[in-house]
């Protein structure tokens, strides 16, 4: 089961953001996933993984030499994929989803690992 969507939406935001705010980078994203595990709302896990693939789709629209040493793409990280995990853990008004959807995350980390766009992670529960 997949979150909503935003693919066309995501390409225009991505440019404006990173135009617009060249400085914004990991960090900010993840500081954002986070506050979305920390303050649960009916929305934080939806948010949350939305956040977490408009980070992949930016890492794949970067050419492959600038990926891993350009502060301001904004690549997912071992914390990223925690703190999506964490952030659909407590949503409320989904109990019986959170699992399916927990699944469908770490599925789409394989994918994104297998096809090379995504690297060295491994989700944990003692990184965040």
């Amino acid at each position: 089961e997949s979150s909503p969507s935003y693919a066309k939406e995501s390409l225009e935001l991505n440019s404006l953001i990173m135009e617009d705010h060249p400085k914004i980078g990991t960090y900010h994203f993840n500081q954002l996933i986070f506050d979305l595990a920390e303050y649960p709302q009916t929305f934080s896990g939806f948010l949350a993984q939305d956040l977490l693939e408009f980070m992949v789709s930016t890492v794949s629209s970067t050419r492959k030499n600038e990926r891993g040493n350009n502060p301001n793409v904004p690549k997912p990280t071992v914390e990223t994929i925690n703190g999506v995990l964490k952030a659909w853990m407590v949503t409320p008004n989904y109990p019986d989803a959170v699992a399916r959807r927990v699944e469908s995350v770490l599925a789409k980390l394989a994918g994104w690992q297998s096809d090379n766009t995504l690297w060295g992670i491994t989700p944990d529960s003692v990184s965040n």
